[in-house]
């Protein structure tokens, strides 16, 4: 079964090359399948 790192995060070599201190970090997220539903938003539901 997987077992996780026990390396902590910030000594992991693409973590050091992705996050340079003292360097601007930016990054761009989208979705990777669409969905279309017909729910409604959140702040609209009642429970």
């Amino acid at each position: 079964m997987y077992q996780p790192s026990t390396i902590p995060y910030q000594q992991h070599r693409s973590f050091r090359h992705t996050f340079k201190a003292g360097h601007l970090t930016l990054g761009l997220f989208f979705p990777i399948e669409a969905f279309q539903t017909k729910c409604r938003p959140c702040y609209t539901r009642r429970n």
